[in-house]
């Protein structure tokens, strides 16, 4: 068997695989990307871009019409931003009941407000559900790039 032929299957195989073997791989890579950055969502803004290639790619090699891809594409969006709003907060949280609150007291006091814990349990939510709303448009950006972004028959079909 030629090495092109095997990448062939391997690919094909690769985008057919079973979404809960692929969901369960995400969430193990989300925990490590947590502990490997110390809290730092960036980790998961990553497997985020990944996981919206991943369906972009996906529904291109499986030839999926554009209805099924935008729902994939949004489910696959919704989830990774869930994922990453269920890890921040927890985070969030010790960092503001753990000792590291001077953080929060330094961001709270550089926007003009004065600390306190209420004032920083508020500053914990807004700044999740930011990073909500960041990581669902990433991911939904990178899947649509992933579509029809990198294949000319995706391009032709869409004009």
């Amino acid at each position: 068997m030629k090495k092109t032929e095997y990448l062939r299957k391997w690919r094909k195989g690769a985008y057919r695989a079973n979404m809960k073997l692929v969901i369960t791989l995400y969430l193990i890579c989300s925990f490590v990307a947590i502990v490997m950055f110390m809290g730092v969502p960036i980790g998961n803004l990553a497997l985020g871009i990944l996981a919206g290639l991943y369906i972009g790619r996906r529904c291109l090699h499986t030839e999926y019409g554009k209805d099924v891809f935008n729902r994939f594409a949004h489910n696959t969006s919704l989830f990774a931003a869930f994922v990453t709003g269920i890890v921040s907060f927890p985070v969030g949280m010790l960092a503001l009941f753990a000792g590291e609150e001077y953080i929060i007291e330094s961001i709270a006091e550089s926007v003009g407000l004065g600390y306190s814990r209420g004032i920083g349990f508020a500053f914990i939510i807004v700044l999740c559900g930011i990073l909500v709303l960041i990581q669902f448009w990433l991911t939904r950006i990178s899947a649509i790039l992933a579509y029809r972004g990198w294949s000319k028959k995706a391009q032709l079909a869409d004009t």
